[in-house]
């Protein structure tokens, strides 16, 4: 205390000014913190939940999609139907290898490795009875290819496709949970400013008040001391309290 009346008014509104800008300064670096983890988790939901649910998705629509190009096939006569259909059936299955490998790279977890492991254990199972299917479709044994496809073919891909909707869900589970916990970190966030600001803003004041009060007081002092001067009582003295320029 004795330090701060010794100084000089200059120096205290220095000081002051210094304080109130200290705690802005703390306050703007950590609502920049906070700033930066809402704006990775932001990053997070739309790289990795985002990416990973709309994966999920197209993985049962590629089976669907075979699913329809193995009925075509029974059905086409034609060699240069059957040629059609086995591309379209490749580039299907090119775009579930490049998938999985984008949807792996986004890091899985315990549960999610499991339903995946189930799905290509299913997918592989239904690929080689649509290869069967194909073949027999060319050899043209229509019946044989219709009795595999309505059998072992459908329930393989059901199979398929189910694990395929369970990964979506699963990842619909999680990007929601990641959602709430951005909105928990916003909030927190959000709370966090608010309250640094009326500190900041509290601290002001006081300063302010400090700093005027030992003005006013000195100045106060000499007030009365000149009102006594005038009254004619010249013996009064004026209480030094400080050095500063009062």
């Amino acid at each position: 205390m004795n330090f701060f009346k010794n100084l000089t008014i200059g120096k205290k509104l220095l000081l002051g000014f210094s304080v109130i800008i200290l705690v802005a300064t703390i306050t703007l670096g950590l609502s920049l913190r906070s700033l930066w983890q809402f704006n990775e988790s932001v990053d997070f939901i739309v790289k990795t939940r985002t990416k990973a649910v709309m994966l999920s998705t197209r993985l049962s629509g590629n089976v669907a999609e075979l699913r329809v190009q193995e009925k075509e096939a029974i059905l086409l006569k034609s060699e240069q139907a059957f040629i059609r259909i086995s591309d379209k059936i490749k580039e299907i299955r090119k775009e579930v290898d490049a998938r999985f490998k984008g949807y792996e790279s986004l890091g899985l977890s315990t549960e999610a490795e499991a339903i995946e492991t189930a799905f290509i254990s299913s997918y592989n199972e239904y690929n080689e009875i649509l290869d069967q299917v194909l073949a027999l479709s060319m050899a043209g044994r229509t019946e044989e290819a219709h009795v595999l496809s309505v059998s072992k073919g459908l329930n393989l891909s059901n199979t398929a496709m189910s694990y395929a909707l369970q990964l979506t869900k699963l990842q619909e589970d999680a990007l929601d949970r990641a959602k709430e916990d951005t909105d928990h970190l916003y909030s927190g966030m959000f709370d966090l400013l608010l309250i640094l600001i009326f500190i900041t803003i509290l601290l002001g004041v006081i300063v302010s008040l400090a700093i005027s009060r030992t003005i006013a007081r000195s100045v106060k002092s000499l007030v009365l001391v000149t009102e006594s001067i005038a009254r004619g009582n010249l013996e009064t003295e004026v209480n030094i309290w400080g050095r500063d320029e009062m």
